[in-house]
Parts: C-alpha cells; structure tokens; sequence
C-alpha cells in the first residue's frame, strides 16, 4: 500500500479516536463531576464502554475497510484488544497519576495557576482530566497498533 494510504488511514484513526474520546470525557467528566462524584476507575470503565460501541462501528465504517467484514470474530477481537487498553492500561495509568506519580497534575496546576486560568473548581477539574488524558493518549496508541495488525488485519 502507499504512503498516502497509510496517511490517510492514520488520519482517519485519529479524527475517529479523537471523536470518540470527546465522547468519553464528557461521559467520565459528568459521572466524576458534581452531583455524582462517582470513583474514577469506576466512572472510566462505564465512559470507556460507551466508546467501545462508538469506536468499533465508526473504525470499522471509516478508516479500516477491512475487505471480508468478519463482523463477529473483528468485534470479538476489536473488545478484547479495547478491553485490555481501557481496562487495563488506561486504568492503571489513571492509578499511577492518582496515587504514585503526581509530576504531570502538579505541573498542570501550577499552568493553570500561572495563566490565571484557575478557578473555584479548576484543580479538582484538573486532577481528574490530566489522568484521563494520559490514559486515553496511552491507550490510543496501544489500539492503532494492535487495531491494525489483528483487528482489521
């Protein structure tokens, strides 16, 4: 296949994957968020899920085009493949940002508090988004790779 191909492919993975994660951050932001407070790792499996259905039509739809459909064995391998992303690695990311390695929300706090962009709910907000974030960053990653060379193979 040609370069052009591969870019176009990549492009499409990311406008997809970004889309979809919009989607789970809002999710995960609202369950986290006032009223509910929900605990993360909860509320990041419940907003991941919603993703996964989002995420396995439209990949399948608008960027693989995989040429035998395969539709249960794809979607059975599309779920474990997002599983172990989402389950796994973006959670234990969420965990090790939460409870071990604070480095990246200090640093995103004292942005906010330099850019005077803070306000009465900006830390809490920040705490919560800066692991969701690398998470999703992680776990996109992890996916095209394995999306590519497995899922629609």
């Amino acid at each position: 296949m040609n370069t052009a191909y591969h870019i176009s492919e990549l492009l499409g993975y990311l406008i997809v994957g970004g889309l979809v994660t919009l989607a789970d951050m809002f999710v995960y932001n609202a369950l986290t968020g006032s009223p509910l407070r929900l605990p993360r790792v909860l509320a990041n499996t419940v907003s991941v899920t919603v993703g996964m259905l989002l995420g396995f039509t439209f990949h399948f739809i608008f960027v693989f085009h995989p040429g035998d459909p395969q539709i249960p064995l794809r979607a059975a391998k599309y779920v474990v493949t997002v599983a172990v992303s989402v389950y796994g690695v973006q959670n234990l990311v969420i965990f090790l940002l939460t409870e071990f390695w604070r480095v990246p929300v200090s640093v995103t706090h004292l942005a906010t508090r330099t850019f005077h962009l803070a306000s009465a709910y900006a830390g809490d907000f920040v705490d919560r988004t800066i692991g969701k974030v690398a998470a999703a960053v992680t776990g996109m990653a992890w996916n095209y790779v394995v999306f590519k060379f497995f899922v629609y193979a």
